[in-house]
């Protein structure tokens, strides 16, 4: 939360001012959040002392801060197919092979490369006019796009 404030007065002369607490925007609140998560820290929950330790085996073993995120068991691979935890996977999944936004091929595929295939699709009304008194003529159209999805 970050304080935000206004003058009142005439010509802004702020012989009264306003001011309230505001939450940052959702970009900032979502990178805030995903730099945390990418540098938690895997951890054990030691009963006898009610603590945490970090795991055993880790390259560098980090201090756990207040404000660290930790976490105890590590996060499933949403790359596969997984009916037990409800992961759909993203085999035959629709990406965008053109660009490397959030859905590109290269993040949503995983790495298992991706297929693609021209559809043809029928609209059944496309150029339509008005012919004089209570009539509109249209024509049936077809056009080709081209899909890529995750192998």
């Amino acid at each position: 939360m970050k304080t935000a404030c206004r003058c009142h007065g005439p010509s802004s002369s702020c012989t009264l001012k306003t001011c309230w607490k505001s939450m940052p925007n959702m970009r900032k609140i979502g990178d805030f959040i995903k730099d945390r998560y990418q540098s938690s820290i895997h951890v054990t929950f030691k009963k006898k002392k009610g603590k945490l330790k970090p795991q055993k085996g880790m390259r560098e073993r980090r201090s756990i801060k207040k404000d660290s995120m930790v976490h105890i068991s590590q996060s499933p691979s949403f790359c596969r197919h997984d009916s037990a935890q409800g992961i759909l996977g993203t085999k035959g999944r629709e990406c965008n092979s053109t660009n490397d936004g959030p859905n590109s091929c290269h993040r949503l595929c995983c790495g298992r490369g991706y297929n693609m295939q021209e559809e043809r699709i029928v609209d059944t009304k496309c150029n339509c006019q008005f012919v004089w008194c209570c009539k509109v003529k249209c024509q049936t159209c077809e056009h080709v796009r081209e899909v890529t999805t995750c192998k």
